[in-house]
């Protein structure tokens, strides 16, 4: 295979990975985007699935295999229902080079012992991957709300490795939304309200990635995005 196929089977395989380990445990039902699901981004073909995870919330995988020497897979999960961390990931692929984040969010209302037991097993997760060469990342204003942070390069032999790292945050996170309860109504619009305004505000501040959505697609579709298939705070608002 060359590197094209090489780096679509890495892709394929950490997104079905994502998703059977999912539906292991989650009833996984497939959301229609509308005309959300194929655009271009700084003439990158972004594709775009959207599921609700019944009792968690929502997930966004996205792809970019269109591009020639570089494809690119995120997978992000938002919670909803229970005091959990965002849980976002991005692989990147040229050729035989490979840059890869995953983040822990904390969109949160209030931090207790369960949830910062969790923060650091996530962050013990991070020596998985410890021994590569660090990716750079510009600081941004969610640098506060970011306690964990795997900012890596990679080549094709570290492939299994990398992907290990993706699999053991997922392991986390299910643990953790295991061993958290369930959020009555008050905390629930407390905790909806921290996904909304970190959405609202990537468009309105700015992010590192934000920003090349919002020059091509413009404000207003970015948020329409954003609100209602990536992060989708639309989707789970609650009438009070």
């Amino acid at each position: 295979m060359d590197f094209y196929e090489i780096n679509m089977a890495n892709i394929n395989r950490r997104l079905q990975l994502g998703l059977d380990r999912l539906k292991q445990d989650y009833e996984l039902t497939q959301v229609d985007v509308g005309d959300l699901e194929e655009f271009t981004v700084q003439g990158r073909v972004h594709r775009v699935q959207q599921y609700e995870i019944k009792g968690v919330g929502n997930l966004l995988v996205m792809t970019n295999p269109l591009q020639g020497h570089m494809q690119m897979d995120t997978f992000t999960v938002t919670p909803y229902y229970k005091n959990l961390p965002l849980f976002t990931t991005d692989y990147i692929y040229m050729e035989e080079k490979r840059m890869f984040l995953n983040e822990i969010y904390s969109l949160v209302d209030y931090q207790d012992d369960l949830y910062l037991s969790y923060i650091n097993l996530f962050k013990e997760n991070s020596r998985i991957t410890e021994n590569l060469p660090d990716m750079p990342v510009k600081s941004c204003w969610y640098d506060d709300i970011r306690p964990v942070l795997v900012a890596k390069q990679a080549a094709s032999d570290n492939d299994d490795l990398i992907i290990s790292q993706f699999a053991a945050n997922l392991e986390t996170f299910i643990e953790m939304e295991k061993a958290s309860p369930f959020l009555d109504d008050s905390a629930y619009q407390a905790k909806w309200n921290c996904n909304y305004e970190y959405a609202r505000r990537l468009v309105d501040d700015g992010g590192v990635s934000t920003n090349l959505f919002v020059e091509s697609l413009g404000a207003e579709r970015t948020k329409r995005f954003f609100y209602s298939v990536f992060f989708a705070p639309d989707r789970y608002r609650r009438d009070n």
